[in-house]
């Protein structure tokens, strides 16, 4: 789903090669009153190599950004005065929203500072902040430092650990390989923990004491085994800090540096430990991969303004960081920094940098900035770094770009609007506004996302009742009650309508699939058989003959059409037609597992089962026994479907009596309460179970006894339809052979269906009379007897067996449904409210659960909170800026 439009979608910069400035706007007092020089003309366009263009166009609305500054000295405003103050506004607002602990919901913009190692990285962000940071030659950051600054009367800084990562040494000090550096496994030894723990480490006043303090911190993190109490500045008395003197070469954890000051700029920033590619000792290697992993993890976030460090003294061809950026197609998120301009070298390197600069080689979407930090090492007149040293670094910068070859000459004087921190600062601020503002719609719909699905959760965990349990407990049980009454009298038709379904299915399988099949040909039939069909269970065989036809001429008689046989509609139980197809043999459970066990017999077979029950003297007699064997043999398939219907009952009845307790206890399924009344559900129905078995075998038994029933009716009826079937197939078979022996010496032109069509035809004509009485007769007529007893029979064993369902297991469980459960649960006698306090009693993980996500849904109001307020401040600090009337300068270098 798109995010819902907010008042945030318009872009607070835009990123066209220029901007237009309308000087009609705004007096030359509004720009005095900041510091700023007042344009001579009407209107300007800076562009990318900094000229100015004369233009006519309005004052844009978005926010205000650089102007072309070439003063020699930096200015002394504040942060607020140098970007405006809805870019304060916006970065405070992300600020708080990061403090909240919700960046594992929200991907919240940020500024990502990478680089090589000794890029100058460090200084460039001591110079960003107006801090200084702990510098070394080597590796100097081991774990990534997040940096956030903003305006304030006085200067103060507020330094905290927060701990994503726990530290598993390794065994018996086994060195750590590059192969185990995996996806998995990014940072060993460390592994991402569950939730993020912040320790409070110190807040200082003096600007002095920073470094120190961050260095401490930094050891701190290295060593967790230590309480980081430890490490604060004055809490060590036998020795200092040192970079050898840690437990972890390096950790994911990050060093939190909350600093505001007067002329701090709006920012929040990620210093990463530099990318490197040949650690000092060969223990080190799988360093390489854990510090390049932990770029990676902070410049794929789509919301991460990257800012890259790289130094002039080096080729940018070689540059580590940016292969990581182009490999993470992050360009388009991408600003660059060339830091050490006093190492750019004439006529060697400076070409590729100004193609560089000029955007034609390593692009970038955000082009590059240059600035030049102090380095006392190399140049003995610096002051040391005392309070004033970051306002003398700045002059000292501006004077170089200002006076020192080849910045100074025609060349390079049109990157001078890119030249300085003083400038990269106030991009840096508008540009990570910008990204914030574009960032709320996302972050607003993944808050109201993620709160709707906290919700949903929580309503399956709802707060247990700690007043009168016993009246709410006994409440919800007699609604149970009357809702399981309700559904087994048939008020609520839901289980009533599922067994309809199952007593259909299993009088369809015993009527249509389950039948006795009877075969009936025969070999006194004196015909070869090549194909069958069965009509109704009855099996007939349509014979040809194997001899070649020759084609002796046209037959002229056409093969005549046969017409289709009438059959009734198949019905249901209740009488109701139905169609029949193959679906229904897959979904009737009754079919294809018994199918196979039914009754099939040849004539040949019944007059075996005769002729064992003949009597000497007495031809055409057919004894009784014979027929009961038979009508007995054809219902012993019944006994699986009937134990299988049982089953399904039972099942079915227990689905929908759960069902019910879910809808009035699962509110509660983290109780005992639920638990317990789930399992006495299913010894309800297994107490009528074994009655209901029972019931079932006497009735079977019954059937299975012998041959019985009175209903004449029905009987008659059945044995009028069957008896018709197999005589008329039993004719069809006999004049076809008949027809087949008649064609023996005649030819018939064409091919094999043309002389089919011949026999048949020829069949057509054949009277009874040429038949002549069938050998098979009395066998017929009791394969007859046996199918309308077989049918009469399923009637009555059908309606049997849903009777009892319906008069006893419903009417019985519809009695003792009423306070079962009261019972069963020990809450008809004793201290109800004490047994009731005992089965509301929940599992430790539920109530986890829950507060897990009552705390979620907590920091996600204070977030949309924050939101709310946020749009009233950028309203109020709009209209601040415009009284203000910051102009406007494009910053793109394109």
């Amino acid at each position: 789903m798109p995010p819902a439009k907010t008042n945030y979608q318009k872009p607070m910069v835009d990123h066209a090669s220029t901007h237009d400035v309308a000087m009609g706007n705004f007096s030359s007092q509004s720009f005095e009153s900041h510091g700023l020089p007042v344009p001579s003309s009407d209107s300007f366009r800076c562009n990318g190599n900094g000229s100015e263009t004369p233009v006519a166009s309005e004052f844009s609305q978005t926010l205000p950004v650089l102007p072309v500054y070439r003063s020699s000295a930096p200015s002394q405003e504040s942060g607020l005065h140098i970007v405006g103050r809805r870019v304060q506004v916006l970065v405070d607002a992300i600020n708080d929203i990061r403090g909240m602990g919700v960046e594992h919901l929200v991907d919240l913009p940020q500024l990502v500072l990478v680089g090589d190692q000794s890029a100058g990285k460090s200084s460039l962000m001591g110079a960003l902040a107006e801090i200084h940071l702990p510098q070394d030659s080597g590796c100097c950051t081991r774990c990534p430092t997040h940096i956030k600054t903003g305006h304030a009367e006085t200067w103060s800084c507020k330094i905290s650990l927060q701990l994503y990562y726990s530290y598993v040494p390794r065994d018996n000090g086994r060195p750590i390989q590059a192969s185990e550096v995996t996806k998995n496994a990014p940072f060993p030894p460390w592994k991402e923990s569950e939730q993020m723990v912040t320790k409070d480490f110190i807040v200082i006043t003096d600007k002095s004491e920073l470094e120190e303090a961050l260095r401490w911190a930094q050891i701190a993190i290295l060593n967790p085994s230590r309480p980081h109490t430890y490490y604060v500045p004055g809490a060590q008395s036998h020795f200092s800090p040192n970079k050898n003197t840690t437990e972890a070469k390096f950790s994911p954890n990050v060093v939190s540096v909350e600093m505001s000051g007067p002329g701090l700029p709006p920012l929040s920033f990620f210093d990463l430990p530099g990318i490197f590619q040949n650690p000092s000792q060969k223990e080190d290697d799988y360093l390489v991969k854990v510090v390049e992993n932990l770029a990676k993890k902070y410049i794929k976030h789509q919301q991460a303004l990257v800012i890259h460090a790289l130094p002039m003294s080096a080729d940018p061809t070689t540059s580590r960081a940016g292969k990581v950026i182009r490999d993470l197609k992050a360009e388009n998120r991408t600003l660059g920094v060339l830091t050490k301009a006093d190492c750019l070298q004439v006529g060697h390197s400076d070409a590729q940098f100004k193609e560089l600069l000029e955007g034609r080689t390593h692009m970038v979407e955000h082009g590059y900035f240059v600035t030049k930090q102090l380095q006392a090492s190399a140049e003995s007149s610096t002051p040391s770094r005392d309070l004033e040293y970051h306002a003398k670094s700045r002059q000292s910068e501006e004077a170089f770009f200002n006076s020192t070859f080849p910045w100074s000459t025609a060349g390079w004087k049109g990157y001078r609007n890119r030249c300085g921190t003083f400038n990269l600062q106030r991009a840096l601020s508008q540009k990570f506004a910008a990204q914030i503002k574009l960032s709320i719609p996302q972050i607003e719909e993944t808050v109201r996302a993620r709160s709707e699905e906290i919700e949903t959760e929580l309503a399956t965990l709802p707060e247990l009742p700690t007043h009168n349990i016993s009246q709410v407990v006994l409440q919800e049980l007699a609604r149970f009650s009357q809702q399981m009454q309700a559904l087994l009298d048939g008020t609520n038709f839901g289980l009533h309508s599922d067994w309809n379904t199952l007593n259909n299915q299993l009088y369809e399988s015993f009527h249509d699939y389950l039948f006795p099949m009877f075969i009936i040909r025969d070999d006194l039939d004196k015909a070869s058989a090549t194909s069958q069909m069965e009509i109704d269970g009855v099996e007939v065989i349509s014979l040809e003959d194997d001899s070649p036809v020759l084609d002796r001429g046209r037959f002229d008689h056409p093969a005549a059409k046969e017409e289709p046989q009438i059959r009734s509609p198949k019905r249901f139980a209740n009488g109701a037609e139905k169609p029949r197809g193959i679906i229904e043999e897959i979904t009737n459970p009754f079919i294809i597992p018994f199918q196979s066990k039914r009754l099939v017999k040849t004539i040949g077979e019944i007059r075996s089962t005769l002729a064992k029950y003949s009597k000497p003297g007495a031809p055409g007699h057919i004894d009784f026994k014979a027929k009961d064997e038979l009508c007995m043999q054809s219902v012993q398939v019944w006994k699986g479907p009937i134990q299988k219907y049982a089953d399904l009952v039972l099942e079915i009845s227990q689905q929908q009596a759960k069902g019910i307790l879910d809808q009035i206890l699962s509110k509660w399924h983290q109780t005992e309460l639920y638990k317990e009344a789930l399992r006495h559900i299913d010894g309800f129905f297994h107490m009528f179970e074994e009655s209901m078995k029972e019931t079932c075998k006497d009735i079977l038994d019954l059937e299975f006894h012998k041959l019985f029933t009175i209903n004449n009716r029905s009987f008659d009826h059945y044995m009028e339809v069957e008896l018709k079937k197999i005589k008329d197939a039993r004719r069809k078979r006999r004049a076809g052979i008949l027809a087949e022996q008649m064609m023996k010496g005649v030819n018939v032109r064409g091919d094999y269906n043309a002389r089919r069509n011949a026999i048949q035809l020829k069949a057509k004509g054949i009277k009874d009379e040429d038949l002549g009485e069938d050998p098979f007769r009395t066998e017929i007529d009791v394969a007859g007897l046996v199918r309308a007893y077989y049918l009469t029979a399923a009637d009555r064993v059908c309606d049997q067996i849903c009777l009892h369902i319906h008069s006893s297991l419903f009417k019985q469980a519809h009695q003792r449904i009423f306070r079962y459960l009261e019972r069963e649960l020990g809450l008809d006698k004793g201290d109800t409210e004490q047994r009731c306090r005992e089965l509301m009693e929940e599992d430790t993980q539920s109530a986890q659960r829950r507060r897990s996500l009552q705390q979620e849904k907590a920091k996600l109001q204070e977030l949309t909170y924050r939101l709310v307020k946020l749009a009233e401040d950028d309203r109020s600090a709009s209209v601040f800026d415009e009284r203000t009337e910051t102009p406007e300068v494009s910053m793109s270098n394109y």
